[in-house]
């Protein structure tokens, strides 16, 4: 047992250029998933407005942080067990029963828990303070007094943590016990295979990366992109893996087969190095592609979701207070009149109409299959008689009894406008929607069809199903005092009509979508931190492997009569093509993914497509520096690995 203890920490000693990441990796796991289960049960959150969608999202990002932390650690151990793997032999070979071996292992990653639940919930308990500071910031809630330490945080970290580690100790006992001592002595002495041509996995993959491509670029509204999000999601995750697995095997084997491009110096060493090490590091190279567009995602949509939204606000609720009221027979505008009369509000800038929405399917100016969501060619539309348009809008337009006036932002129509049996002339086209305040996006760019009279909205309601007939009926104004003048309408409607209206006001609608989007803000932190952690991690182990291979290579290299300068000019070229990869690969995705997410911002109130443009290109700007900062530092331990190798070769 003390042979087993003092082999632990001796080989943790000797291998601290690969076990301090791991140790750093899982303290930080620990740090954040302890941070956010303190804030998800934290009576500060708990009682603040908003407090309840604030801890659905503490706990998604809970639920993120523990699979982030299993794959993880268990992609890092995997790499240690492979590089370690001649030591086991030798262990053996010396005499080590596997048991023996399994207890090392078990030390081993006993004293990496140990440190990194010191140094994760040690952390932890210092920046607590700080992340209420943040999420405080962020959606506008209490602060707690004094230092806070959150038993409940330490013990389900504790259990999260050990549970992980167990499974850790469970599969080293399983790689030890199911190879020969021979097989571990040699496994790192094996000679590489030439990669094959894998020509149905590179057309799957093509095929794959094409279908979520198109799926992203062709969706017409939001409620079809969000049905669509997550198949478009697999499918280019799919086709990422196959693609760097087969496909770049392909091409770098087509380019061999050009002899004229291959046998040239340069072209001949690039391509044959670019094959092996895309077959080693394919796998790597997809997680940090997916990773990428992960971080650029999450970031980019919450960022924007933030920075525009006053705009958001503004536009939802021009007034300062918008009440609604959805009825099936007839509309309910005298009763708001009588209601805000009857309050003693002073309300200035009244507004008062009715409309009736419904998603239809369009056709070259025919509308079918009204009520309809998810189709192809889906777009709502708001009907709104020519009377309440006029007097909503302070206009003076006149209508014959078979025409319609058009509001089609982004899109043309035809000169007419059937729907059924019905057809009305297209007379004209006005400029803008009335103020509703209740204009979520959900079934892409609505069309506003101003009727002649409400006799031709009551026909379009009757071709709807019975549970989408009802008319929206909406009252909005400015009040010196909004959220009690609110109140006040809302309770003389309720004693006039004995129903409630529902509604907000604008600062009211303000602190909800604060709440939304700061908690949508800080999981997207939260878990972009998680994502850049992880592809920091893989590329430093990455070049470290790198690093072993090329000792080798540099070797190879110099026995066929290479000079110093041409091999390191080739390696360099081949690392940089390698690990950039990702990066072009990431920025594409997001390229594609552009009219997808920007439909799904929609859901969320958020409409701004050039702001959201801009929004991708800064955070894709400044994670593409701190992509090159990272590989920077990262590189440093691949040449420190093959600078041994270099000296010999400038002394020979």
């Amino acid at each position: 047992m003390k042979l087993a203890a003092k082999l632990a920490v001796s080989n943790l000693k000797r291998n601290r250029r690969t076990t301090i990441p791991f140790i750093l990796t899982s303290a930080l796991c620990t740090l954040m998933l302890y941070l956010v289960i303190s804030l998800e049960n934290g009576p500060a959150v708990a009682d603040s407005y908003g407090g309840a969608q604030l801890q659905m999202m503490l706990g998604f990002g809970q639920l993120i942080i523990v699979l982030f932390t299993v794959i993880f650690l268990f992609y890092t151990n995997s790499f240690l067990m492979k590089q370690r793997k001649r030591e086991f032999g030798l262990f053996n070979i010396l005499g080590l029963a596997k048991k023996d071996i399994g207890l090392v292992l078990f030390f081993e990653l006993l004293i990496c828990w140990a440190i990194s639940l010191i140094l994760g919930l040690g952390l932890g308990v210092i920046l607590d303070k700080a992340m209420y500071l943040l999420i405080a910031r962020l959606v506008s809630i209490p602060l707690p007094e004094g230092l806070h330490i959150s038993a409940a945080a330490m013990t389900q970290t504790i259990c999260w943590t050990g549970a992980v580690y167990v499974l850790l100790t469970v599969y080293g006992f399983f790689m030890v016990n199911v190879s020969s001592p021979i097989e571990l002595l040699h496994a790192q002495a094996e000679g590489e295979k030439e990669p094959k041509n894998r020509w149905i996995l590179a057309l799957a993959g093509i095929i794959c990366l094409a279908a979520g491509y198109g799926l992203a670029i062709s969706v017409n509204n939001p409620m079809e992109a969000f049905v669509l999000f997550f198949v478009a999601v697999i499918l280019v995750i799919i086709g990422t893996y196959l693609l760097f697995n087969a496909g770049s095997i392909a091409i770098l084997n087509l380019l061999q087969k050009n002899r004229r491009f291959y046998y040239q110096t340069s072209h001949f060493i690039s391509v044959s190095g670019m094959k092996y090490r895309m077959k080693a590091n394919a796998v790597s190279l997809a997680n940090i592609c997916i990773l990428s567009t992960m971080v650029l995602v999450a970031l980019s949509t919450t960022i924007c979701l933030m920075t525009g939204m006053d705009e958001t606000i503004q536009t939802s609720y021009p007034r300062e207070t918008t009440l609604t009221m959805y009825t099936q027979e007839g509309d309910s505008l005298e009763e708001f009149r009588q209601a805000l009369a009857q309050s003693d509000v002073q309300a200035e800038d009244v507004l008062a109409y009715s409309l009736y929405d419904i998603p239809g399917v369009t056709d070259n100016g025919t509308v079918t299959d009204i009520g309809s969501y998810g189709q192809e060619n889906t777009r709502l539309f708001e009907f709104i008689p020519l009377d309440q348009y006029n007097n909503a809008m302070g206009t003076s337009y006149v209508l014959n009894p078979d025409q319609v006036l058009l509001c089609t932002p982004g899109s043309t129509w035809s000169d007419t406008l059937t729907v059924q049996d019905r057809t009305w002339n297209v007379a004209g086209t006005v400029d803008e929607f009335p103020s509703s305040g209740i204009g979520v996006k959900m079934v892409g760019d609505p069309a506003l069809v101003v009727v002649p009279s409400v006799e031709d909205m009551e026909y379009v309601r009757s071709l709807a199903p019975d549970e989408q007939k009802s008319l929206v009926n909406i009252l909005a104004f400015d009040s010196p005092n909004p959220d009690q003048d609110a109140a006040a309408v809302k309770d003389q409607f309720e004693q006039i009509t004995g129903l409630r209206p529902s509604g907000d006001t604008r600062n009211g609608f303000g602190d909800s979508l604060h709440s939304l989007y700061g908690s949508l803000l800080f999981v997207g932190i939260f878990v972009s931190i998680l994502f850049i952690i992880a592809s920091v991690l893989i590329m430093y182990y990455k070049q470290i492997s790198e690093g072993y291979e090329d000792q080798k290579r540099f070797d190879i290299m110099t026995r066929v009569g290479l000079d110093n300068a041409q091999i390191r000019k080739t390696i360099h070229f081949q690392v940089l093509a390698v690990f950039f990869l990702p990066l072009v690969m990431a920025a594409v995705h997001i390229a594609f993914a552009f009219p997808m997410i920007s439909k799904l911002l929609m859901l969320l109130g958020m409409g701004d497509t050039t702001l959201f443009m801009i929004t991708c290109l800064c955070v894709f700007g400044i994670f593409a520096l701190l992509y090159v900062i990272v590989y920077g530092l990262t590189s440093r331990a691949y040449y420190q690995l093959v600078k041994g190798m270099t000296e010999d070769l400038e002394e020979a």
